[in-house]
């Protein structure tokens, strides 16, 4: 623009707009306007207009520098100290700013103020200026007409919109409408402006209160890391936010609703604290959130927030907050709140429960907990009891070992999660042992089959029996055929047999699970099932059932849902439920040969097409096949109990005297197909 100005040219640069508020000023007072938006702007504004006074200076233009210097500096005979300065920053960098605006600008041996980078920009807008104003040649009515141009530019081309704002305006809704466009601001940037804006209304010393309570904490770079929660990577800040208004309101709010949420429910209910005190809060939250990073490992939080991260159920976040911002909760309370929350993740994930309904749970507990903060742990584990259904069961030891038996965990399990489960057995161990180092776990683990799934080269069967092969390939991904190790390991074991790796293991592994594999002379079917109990009942041992939480708590209870669907229809004779049986289509029998193995057992829709090896939605196509075919023959009895319960959930069971029948009935068939 100075360089247009020299060839009479016209150009003007607008900067945008700026938002400042009027202050209440006595009538002697040079008037006063906070800047709602805009202060970096008008910040390096005055560094420029500074620096061009000191070159100008310099460079025997003093009629430009007394001009140019109105524009940052009021006349000595209005103000005196800090008041001379046009714009005045905040507080992190007023000792900078001081020092740059002075006259003849900082002492050549000033201290670097590495906090921001005034000096810096102030030294850089010098040097250009002086080399700018000599690129005309040395003469000094050219340097005179460059600088006069310089100041042309600079008082009257850079345009600027300022809205001013009159008491009783709502500047907060002006800066959060002027920030929508381009890059937005994280919502705790837009909570900062508003909550300091109202702490300025409200008369409190927002300079204290930036300095002393602010900066400490939410002003550290940490907050501004970005980390991953499940799908998505975002700044500590808003995490933090998500976790701190759902442990306040009870209720999860969408990343996208933050700021919204906050400003209506902590600024401007009828019952919102005073801003000073908000902000308090604010921080002293943030600081309990930031200690979760460095608990100790071997303690039951440090080991509640190393398991949640690993299973990625950051929505538990609300809950540990509240548990540990209460001053009515006693330490051993909460960590048999944790204890209990931990235990029925786990449980949970290594059963194959889904964890959709985690953000309500969540919400829920947070409820359950505020009403009673001294107890949290009996609210806790109260809630966690509650519901049979499959979407919020805790499940007790007899269903989970039995599943992690015969169930195959690799491949059903994240990779992650099992290194999580079996990283846990191994400190375990070592805890029982009392090893050195028992945290120190090696890093880069990862799960490895003993036994290979490409078996056939090295581990060959003696006897190639169709029976054996599917049992070897049951018995394959289950937990007692996998274990941890390094990742350099893991390349040079891949297939080999067992021979080799037994000895890999015992050379090269410090973990004492390994330590108790290379034991086993011989590694087979039988084997990978003594180990699968071993394991079982570590893992139930290590993540207690809810029993152990609640003695007076009954598991049969989750079994046994209210409100039988006509039960009449369950009514049969002993030899129509063999007739059922026996004519019924070979899905059919399979379902009422699993229910009648374990007579009064109830089980989910979803807990009988897991164990029957089902596709989701085959039972209920199933039993719809029976009850066409079974209206005019049975009139619509059925051989199996079904129930509703309160969640929606669906339980079949069958009593002994019916069981009995469909085992008769299967004897009767195994015989007719002999014969």
């Amino acid at each position: 623009m100075a360089d247009a100005q020299l060839a009479s040219e016209s150009s003007r640069h607008f900067l945008g707009a700026i938002v400042l508020q009027q202050e209440l000023t006595g009538p002697d007072d040079l008037p006063r306007r906070l800047v709602i938006d805009g202060q970096q702007r008008l910040i390096t504004l005055q560094l420029l207009l500074a620096a061009a006074v000191g070159a100008a200076s310099e460079a025997g233009a003093g009629k430009q520098a007394r001009l140019l210097d109105r524009l940052i500096r009021n006349s000595e005979d209005l103000a005196e100290g800090d008041q001379r300065f046009k714009v005045w920053p905040t507080n992190a960098d007023q000792h900078a700013f001081r020092l740059v605006m002075q006259t003849g600008g900082p002492p050549a041996d000033a201290p670097d103020d590495s906090a921001n980078s005034i000096q810096e920009a102030f030294a850089f807008f010098s040097e250009a200026i002086r080399s700018w104003g000599i690129g005309g040649g040395l003469e000094y009515d050219g340097i005179l007409r460059r600088y006069d141009a310089l100041r042309v530019a600079l008082s009257s081309l850079l345009q600027i919109v300022s809205i001013n704002l009159e008491q009783g305006d709502d500047a907060q809704i002006i800066f959060e409408t002027l920030n929508a466009r381009g890059t937005p601001l994280l919502a705790t940037d837009l909570v900062k402006n508003a909550v300091f804006h109202r702490a300025t209304m409200q008369g409190a010393k927002t300079e204290v209160l930036h300095r002393e309570v602010w900066l400490p904490e939410l002003g550290a770079d940490y907050w501004r890391e970005e980390i991953r929660q499940g799908r998505l990577i975002r700044p500590r800040a808003e995490l933090f936010l998500t976790h701190w208004l759902g442990m306040k309101l009870g209720r999860i709010i969408p990343a996208t609703e933050l700021f919204a949420v906050f400003r209506a429910s902590m600024l401007e209910a009828s019952d919102a604290p005073a801003a000073e005190a908000l902000l308090r809060e604010l921080a002293a939250d943030a600081e309990t959130m930031r200690s979760f990073d460095a608990l100790s490992p071997e303690s039951v939080p440090g080991r509640f927030f190393r398991v949640i991260r690993a299973l990625d159920t950051t929505t538990m976040y609300p809950v540990a907050l509240l548990l540990f911002r209460s001053s009515e909760l006693t330490a051993e309370r909460r960590d048999r709140a944790l204890r209990a929350l931990e235990s029925y993740l786990v449980r949970r994930m290594l059963m194959g429960l889904s964890a959709k309904n985690y953000t309500q749970l969540a919400a829920r507990l947070v409820e359950a907990v505020r009403q009673d903060l001294a107890h949290a742990d009996d609210v806790i584990i109260r809630e966690l009891c509650a519901s049979g259904a499959d979407t919020y069961r805790w499940p007790p030891d007899e269903e989970l070992l039995d599943h992690l038996q015969w169930r195959p965990m690799y491949g059903w399990v994240g990779r992650a999660r099992l290194v999580l489960v079996f990283s846990e057995l191994e400190l375990m161990r070592r805890a029982e042992v009392k090893t050195e180092s028992i945290f120190a776990l090696p890093t880069k683990l990862s799960i490895e089959h003993i036994l290979p799934q490409q078996w056939q080269e090295h581990w060959p069967m003696t006897n190639g029996d169709e029976e054996l092969v599917e049992r070897r390939a049951a018995m394959i991904n289950v937990i007692g055929n996998l274990t941890l190790i390094t990742g350099e390991l893991n390349a040079s074991l891949s297939n080999q047999p067992w021979g080799k790796k037994r000895q890999h293991l015992h050379q090269h592994s410090v973990l004492l699970l390994n330590n108790e594999l290379v034991t086993q002379d011989s590694w087979d079917e039988d084997a990978i099932g003594a180990r699968s109990r071993l394991l079982a009942e570590r893992i139930a041992k290590l993540w207690p059932e809810p029993v152990s939480f609640a003695p007076d708590f009954d598991p049969a209870r989750l079994h046994v849902p209210a409100g039988e669907v006509d039960p009449e229809f369950g009514d049969m004779a002993f030899e129509e439920v063999a007739a059922a049986y026996l004519d019924g289509s070979a899905l059919l029998r399979g379902l009422l040969q699993e229910l009648s193995a374990e007579p009064g057992r109830r089980r989910t829709y979803a807990g009988l097409e897991e164990m029957l090896g089902w596709s989701r939605g085959r039972l209920a196509s199933v039993l719809g096949g029976y009850a066409t075919a079974a209206k005019s023959k049975f009139g619509g009895r059925r051989p199996y109990r079904l129930v509703c319960d309160s969640d929606g959930a669906w339980w079949m069971w069958m009593d002994e005297e019916r069981a009995a029948a469909v085992i008769g009935a299967g004897s009767r068939s195994v015989g007719r197909n002999a014969s």
